[in-house]
């Protein structure tokens, strides 16, 4: 053996060297070798997942599961327009840690690689329009040096001191993923459970190992598309693949069961903690005040209807969350003082109300719609996003949101339609379905008269507006500005043309949620109908809702609508004196599950009448159902082309 001296040190440190150029040159050249591959896989995008992973660790630490989560993601950017992947988001909150952050890019560079790391992260709080506080933290930081042909990475740990937030993992993203895992390794002493979503038609691969203490799940899919976003589409949960965990029992140190979240019954004992003494909790401030509202109404239900309006019009709503706060509503009184407050907050003050007016309620829990799950199927925090509270009088169930400002007293808001409630009743809870509200009950009326007066259409209308149909056009009505709210009206009364002038309106009955809203209004139109010698020609469908309205044939996600709703209208025109009908259009009809129309033509004395239905009826339209909505509007459509023609 050759003895240790200069010169086999020189040798060393030159092999070292030989090494490490080799290594970095075989990373560059390993990185411009992917890069191209992407990119014919690819042709199409700036930039692809490579890999995504959430590796999550659940142990027992001090008696209970503790969770520790790797998230790992990286990204190939292939087009000279992927500097819009340049910044970038960490969330956090109150109950988990993050750890062992790592961001950088490397940049190929002469046949190896440069890294450049992200040396700033700004941490602000979430906040959007309708958040006064929220405690969510977000970690900002942008990634140097972008190119074509670069990589970034990002990787850090998260320790979740509250096992009932097992955080789930999403396969698809908003950029196409070559890779993407999700692995859990638990403890055998804690019993866990998956609710799988949307993976029919991808090769998601699941395996299972099992050692002496642990056993480990994974989950792999890989080559997975990106979502595409449409328009009037449901929140991305009800699409994309994705897998959600929960914790449903543990073994604690004294070898005994202690259920977390094994079903509902466990996330009610969790939540009923929350609201301990908030219903019965007496404030004279709130004895004074509930009097004064009830005092002339004998009948309960109007009782708890004048409560409900109370709170509904004097409480502002102002979300508010940080640490438990997102689960512990203040007491009335609080609430009542400060005259603000979020959803549960404003629960809160319902429930204690109407028991200082010896009116039961009860504090409930709810998902809105952009939430696709179930108390009966998977019941965890993240089924519901929101409170209120729930009135039963004569077997029927009052879901108070006094969130929803113009909702009237007798049906819910439309974000809770068709959601599972949980119904908080002491020790024990209920699971009701929130009706989806017929269309019978949101109902728009329009009756306008008009007449031909020198080449100008001139007339005068009354809409009606019930159910949601009130509801959401009193938002713009009531909170808007005098030149806002004229606007809004010219936009939803148009007819006839672009040269529709509103000349006059009046709102009734704005303020009382129990009847129609009313709108009085006066118009004219100019060069709508056509004059040739001796004949007019005029379309008597001033108003052409749905017309064109199909839907593209490559849309594959499915439609939204707020509410189910029928419109009537009913155009009655004069005939002008000297002039008789020559030719009155057949009436057309169109009745189908989702949507349906009738258009008919009568002739009365010096009137013509046209009388025309339309209804939705449907919240979420199926991909399977648009060629028949396609059908229908092309119906629709030819309807709407046809004319009257009068001959003098």
């Amino acid at each position: 053996m050759e003895p240790y001296t200069k010169r086999t040190h020189h040798k060393i440190c030159g092999f070292l060297i030989l090494i490490l150029f080799h290594v970095f040159n075989s990373q560059g050249q390993d990185l411009n070798s992917l890069t191209n591959k992407l990119k014919k896989s690819y042709p199409n995008e700036q930039a692809v997942f490579n890999k995504i992973a959430l590796d999550l660790e659940i142990i027992m630490e001090k008696g209970k599961p503790v969770i520790k989560a790797k998230n790992y993601e990286e990204i190939i950017h292939l087009g000279a327009y992927s500097n819009q992947y340049t910044t970038n988001k960490i969330y956090t909150n109150s109950f988990e840690t993050i750890n062992d952050i790592e961001a950088f890019t490397e940049v190929p560079y002469k046949n190896r690689t440069k890294t450049f790391k992200v040396d700033e992260f700004k941490e602000s709080f979430d906040k959007n329009s309708s958040v006064f506080y929220d405690d969510t933290k977000v970690l900002n930081f942008i990634f140097p040096g972008i190119q074509s042909g670069s990589k970034t990475i990002l990787e850090y740990t998260r320790t979740l001191s509250e096992p009932r937030f097992a955080p789930g993992f999403y396969f698809q993203s908003y950029l196409p993923i070559v890779n993407a895992t999700y692995t859990i390794e638990v403890d055998k002493q804690i019993d866990v459970e998956f609710d799988l979503r949307n993976t029919e038609g991808h090769d998601l691969k699941i395996s299972k190992e099992e050692s002496r203490n642990k056993i480990k799940y994974t989950y792999n899919v890989k080559n997975i598309s990106k979502y595409k976003i449409e328009n009037n589409t449901p929140d991305v949960k009800y699409f994309i693949p994705h897998i959600n965990l929960r914790i449903n029992s543990y073994d604690n140190d004294k070898n005994k069961t202690v259920n977390l979240l094994s079903g509902p019954e466990d996330l009610h004992k969790w939540y009923r903690g929350f609201i301990e003494g908030l219903k019965t909790n007496y404030s004279a401030e709130i004895d004074k005040l509930t009097n004064s509202i009830i005092k002339d109404i004998d009948d309960e239900k109007e009782q708890a209807k004048a409560i409900f309006y109370w709170v509904q019009q004097n409480i502002k709503y102002i979300a508010f969350e940080d640490g438990m706060r997102g689960f512990i509503p203040h007491n009335g009184a609080y609430v009542c003082s400060k005259r603000y407050g979020d959803c549960k907050d404003m629960a809160s003050l319902v429930v204690n109300m109407l028991h200082h007016a010896g009116i039961e309620a009860y504090f409930t829990w709810v998902g809105t719609r952009d939430i696709p799950y179930n108390y009966s199927d998977f019941a965890t925090p993240s089924v519901d996003n929101h409170m209120i509270a729930t009135y039963i009088h004569d077997n029927n169930y009052y879901y108070l949101d006094a969130t929803a400002q113009f909702s009237p007293f007798e049906i819910p808001s439309s974000m809770i339609q068709g959601k599972e409630v949980l119904i908080s009743l002491g020790d024990n809870y209920e699971i009701k379905k929130v009706p989806e509200i017929d269309k019978q009950v949101s109902l728009i009326t329009d009756s306008i008269r008009f007449s031909l007066k020198n080449g100008v259409l001139e007339g005068s209308g009354k809409v009606s507006l019930s159910g949601f149909a009130r509801v959401f056009n009193n938002y713009k009505l009531d909170v808007t500005s005098e030149q806002d709210k004229e606007d809004y009206l010219k936009r939803f009364l148009s007819k006839g043309s672009n040269k529709f002038q509103l000349e006059d309106y009046n709102i009734k009955q704005l303020k009382d949620l129990d009847l129609p809203l009313l709108i009085d209004y006066s118009f004219s139109v100019q060069n709508y109908y056509q004059e040739v010698g001796d004949e007019i020609y005029l379309n008597l469908n001033l108003e052409k809702p749905f017309n064109n309205d199909q839907i593209d044939e490559d849309r594959t996600q499915s439609i939204e609508n707020e509410y189910k709703f029928i419109q009537r209208n009913v155009n009655r025109f004069t005939i002008p004196e000297d002039y008789k009908v020559t030719y009155l259009p057949q009436d057309h009809a169109f009745e189908g599950d989702l949507f349906g129309f009738s258009i008919n033509y009568t002739q009365k004395d010096d009137e013509v009448i046209l009388s025309s239905e339309y209804y939705l009826d449907y919240l979420l339209m199926q991909p399977d159902q648009f060629e028949n909505w396609n059908n229908a509007i092309n119906k629709l459509s030819e309807a709407f082309s046809e004319i009257i023609i009068l001959k003098k």
